[in-house]
């Protein structure tokens, strides 16, 4: 069944007391593709920027901004049925930042409904989230921007009903590929025959890459979440309490936390959440800090 969108569409999300970046979801205005002087202009230019070499000319970014422009309305408006959202990120009028989340069918290893039926590696389709055009203004990068986009991104498919999210990221960018680390993703495929798009003399063309498939269980906290969680809300048994709520760890360990704690985590544990919920909103700034 189809589960309802957010209800924060252009709503601002969170804002952190170090720095004046706001986050909320693209509302369906902004995303409405009518031309060159489209509202999208400013979201497809800098996602464009991301695909395009750091030395492209003016033309080459409006080339793929145009394609990007199209691409973005026809997933993350209110014309796309399914569930879908793009996050931005704001420092005063200007946007510095942006990522999507899109519910689409593909298999746990990242391939796509086209490529499944073109006879690649077998696997099952399913309805899983994806996340994807990631990108931060150069003069915002390395303040933790990326890693709030990608948390709101996860919480976004966490209300939708999904358990999981996947992505994909060039196999050269070890960067990315150490950010979507450092936030509990981990690696389930190399894509070979990937493509990617690149502009040239004759415009817009997709040319072969390799890529890394990676997911996240949103079931499971990354490391330093987990960490700071265990500090706060009872040290190693509430990480015990975690990894078997979230079907990781076996009983066991559940019920010899229990047995030396002398508590009922697992009646404790929707309230441990409820105060987690709470406090790690207030606490997402510091984790950034300590992460760059």
């Amino acid at each position: 069944a189809q589960l309802p969108r957010p209800c924060c569409r252009g709503r601002r999300l969170a804002q952190s007391p170090l720095m004046r970046v706001s986050v909320r979801v693209a509302d369906d205005a902004e995303l409405r593709f009518q031309g060159g002087a489209s509202r999208i202009r400013p979201l497809s230019v800098l996602i464009a920027q991301g695909f395009v070499p750091a030395d492209a000319s003016e033309q080459q970014v409006n080339v793929m901004a145009a394609q990007l422009a199209r691409n973005l309305a026809q997933k993350f408006s209110n014309t796309n049925p399914e569930d879908s959202a793009l996050l931005v990120a704001e420092s005063g009028d200007d946007i510095v930042a942006a990522c999507g989340i899109e519910v689409m069918g593909l298999t746990a290893t990242g391939l796509d409904t086209f490529r499944y039926e073109a006879g690649d590696p077998q696997g099952t389709l399913a309805d899983r989230p994806f996340l994807s055009n990631l990108a931060v203004r150069r003069d915002f990068r390395r303040k933790g921007i990326a890693k709030r986009l990608c948390r709101a991104a996860e919480q976004s498919a966490r209300s939708w009903g999904y358990t999981e999210v996947l992505l994909k990221v060039e196999a050269e960018n070890k960067k990315a590929r150490n950010l979507y680390r450092s936030l509990g993703y981990r690696v389930v495929a190399i894509d070979r025959e990937a493509e990617r798009p690149e502009t040239g003399s004759g415009g817009l063309k997709f040319v072969k890459t390799t890529q890394v498939a990676m997911r996240k269980d949103l079931r499971v906290p990354p490391p330093d979440v987990l960490a700071l969680r265990a500090a706060l809300l009872g040290g190693s048994y509430y990480l015990y309490a975690q990894y078997v709520a979230s079907g990781v760890g076996p009983e066991g360990l559940l019920r010899g936390a229990e047995e030396v704690s002398g508590l009922d985590l697992q009646a404790l544990l929707p309230a441990l959440t409820a105060v987690d919920q709470a406090v790690l909103p207030l606490l997402s700034p510091l984790l950034d800090m300590a992460s760059r």
